[in-house]
Parts: structure tokens; C-alpha cells; sequence
């Protein structure tokens, strides 16, 4: 939204919540054997389509996604990868584990 008389846009600043990213891991890991993606966003309380769309954009290399429905799932088992749980007990922060896996990704494709 932008503000008339200045011209400033105003809300929270554009691109992904980290709060929201962080809260959605947090309940994939206290919640290890998976979840549908409405119990997701009920726990997170955020709309269904903005878990979907935080899972398919940002969270897509720590997490499994089993879909139940060709072209338009009617369900959806998500989980974090067990090495990501691994990491997270470990103490490794959700930065380092993604820059982990991206790295584990151009050794597979030499």
C-alpha cells in the first residue's frame, strides 16, 4: 500500500516472513512423521495458500511433500527430510542447512 501524501509504501516490506518460514519449520519439527497442509496452516494460523506457497517457494529443499491428486492435489503430507531433522538437532541454523543442501545439489550434478 502506498502512502498518498508521501509516496512511501507502507505494511511490512516485500518478499518472504521470516517469522512465518521459521514457524512453519518449527512445527514440521515437532511434528517429525508429517503433517496435511491444512493442520500446517491451522497450527501457524496463516491461510492454506500462503503455507503452500512458502513450501513450494522457499521451504522446497528441506522438506518432502506427498500429494495425494494429479494436477490439483486434494491432499498434501508435508515433512522435513530426515537429514534436516538431523541438522536441526545438531543445533545448525536453518541458513547453514540450506546453504548445505544447495551445495550437496552441484556435487550431484557433476
Amino acid at each position: 500500500m502506498v502512502d498518498r501524501k508521501s509516496g512511501a509504501r507502507r505494511g511490512r516490506p516485500g518478499g518472504p516472513d521470516p517469522k512465518k518460514i521459521m514457524l512453519i519449520v518449527k512445527i514440521l519439527y515437532d511434528n517429525q512423521e508429517g503433517l496435511w497442509l491444512r493442520e500446517i496452516a491451522n497450527r501457524a494460523r496463516l491461510h492454506p495458500s500462503t503455507v503452500s506457497h512458502y513450501i513450494e517457494t522457499f521451504l522446497a529443499p528441506i522438506v518432502e511433500d506427498r500429494k495425494l491428486g494429479e494436477e490439483k492435489p486434494i491432499l498434501r503430507m508435508i515433512r522435513l527430510k530426515p537429514l534436516v531433522i538431523e541438522k536441526i538437532s545438531q543445533g545448525e541454523s536453518l541458513s547453514n542447512i540450506l546453504r548445505y543442501l544447495k551445495l550437496m545439489e552441484k556435487f550431484r550434478s557433476i
